[in-house]
């Protein structure tokens, strides 16, 4: 049995017990009516129980939900930092380029301008 239905006969148990009886033994409310008061209170007893089991099952798929959203969230931010740390790698060996190309075109200029200082000479 499941903790529900467990819960609902428990309830149903304790419903009965609480009522007044007659000395037949049947309910007060009840002398009369038949079993109505009863099988009223075990249809809202077994409403209750079925709300309560669909409320469960809607708690665990929205924790699921909640759960696969995390993942996803931690794969966006995965990505977004490995995409950074390529474009901050990617930035520096282009500056890291760009300086040894200043470097080369300098001294090579330089050494232009020395060859143009002795042919003059």
């Amino acid at each position: 049995m499941t903790s529900a239905v467990m819960k609902r006969l428990q309830f149903e148990e304790n419903v009965n017990s609480e009522l007044p009886k007659t000395d037949s033994g049947t309910c007060k409310r009840n002398a009369g009516k038949g079993n109505s008061w009863a099988n009223s209170l075990r249809e809202l007893s077994l409403a209750i129980s079925e709300f309560g089991e669909a409320y469960e099952r809607a708690e665990t798929t929205k924790l699921q939900q909640v759960v696969e959203m995390e993942k996803q969230r931690m794969g966006f931010a995965k990505n977004l930092e490995l995409q950074r740390m390529q474009f901050f790698t990617k930035t520096q060996l282009d500056i890291t380029q760009l300086k040894q190309e200043k470097r080369v075109g300098s001294s090579h200029n330089h050494h232009h301008s020395n060859n143009n200082r002795n042919k003059s000479d």
